[in-house]
């Protein structure tokens, strides 16, 4: 996988917590994300921002060198503000899931 440019905090609008449009934004939500500065937290994984890329205003694709369950594994993650920056569409670039965008809502 090609490495994006040098990392960079993630952008202000796109941080916090989102989850699944019927997600009940809890910890234990398996399709809550929270977006931070230099990270993004799953799950079950957490990925460390390692390449940065903002092809317009609404989105960001971010290298992740992610680990979890003792595993570690490198991603490309797009995150796409929508509606305004109500919802965000987050879906995975580099091969390993199906590429399809998952909207989610931004959590209190």
């Amino acid at each position: 996988m090609a490495k994006l440019g040098a990392p960079k905090p993630v952008p202000a609008k796109f941080r916090g917590v989102w989850d699944f449009i019927d997600g009940t934004c809890a910890r234990e939500s398996d399709l809550r994300i929270e977006v931070g500065t230099n990270s993004v937290q799953f799950y079950e994984s957490i990925g460390a921002v390692n390449g940065f890329e903002q092809p317009d205003e609404n989105t960001v694709i971010l290298n992740l060198s992610l680990e979890g369950e003792g595993e570690r594994w490198e991603e490309r993650f797009r995150l796409s503000l929508v509606d305004g920056g109500k919802f965000l569409e987050a879906s995975e670039q580099s091969g390993y899931g199906t590429g399809q965008a998952m909207r989610r809502k931004r959590c209190s």
